[in-house]
């Protein structure tokens, strides 16, 4: 190890690990039926020294969508029993052995395990009409390019546009 470094990680032997679980969004809906906003909830089991640094190991696991901002559903520490049982329910998830898209689609039905979250619309801004003389214009950038004069510019108020 270089000197210097810092390590990220909590180290396994100094035995100050809790359990925690975390459930995240994993997967993802592709551009076909399931679009974006779909997700799978998915409980991992984490051994780490506090709930932010579960939270960073579960969000760098693979299957979890690791840029999406709410990826990180909860967090709550558990005791060894529900690790353990948290873990073997992973272990027979076929969701997470299958290894390419054809044999999810074989082997999983994920009818009954996505869920769907609404996108944040953005809203628009609702422009100003433009006005010229007291008329609509449609595009201004053409109109101003094309027709407008500017030997005629002091006739015009510009506040009104």
């Amino acid at each position: 190890m270089k000197e210097g470094y810092i390590m990220k990680t909590t180290n396994y032997k100094t035995g100050n690990l809790q359990f925690f679980a975390v459930t995240v969004k994993a997967g993802h809906g592709g551009a076909g039926n399931y679009g974006r906003g779909y997700f799978v909830p998915l409980t991992l089991n984490i051994m780490a020294a506090d709930a932010k640094e579960a939270a960073e190991r579960a969000r760098w696991t693979k299957r979890v969508k690791h840029h999406d901002k709410s990826a990180i559903l909860n967090v709550r520490k558990i005791d060894r029993d529900t690790y353990m049982q948290i873990k073997k329910q992973n272990n027979d998830d076929l969701f997470l052995k299958v290894t390419s898209i054809q044999e999810q689609r074989l082997l999983v039905d994920m009818t009954d395990r996505i869920c769907y979250e609404p996108e944040l619309v953005k809203k628009e801004k609702e422009e100003k009409p433009k006005l010229f003389k007291n008329k609509f214009i449609r595009n201004p950038k053409k109109f101003f390019t094309r027709y407008y004069d500017d030997s005629t510019a002091h006739e015009y108020d510009y506040e009104a546009m």
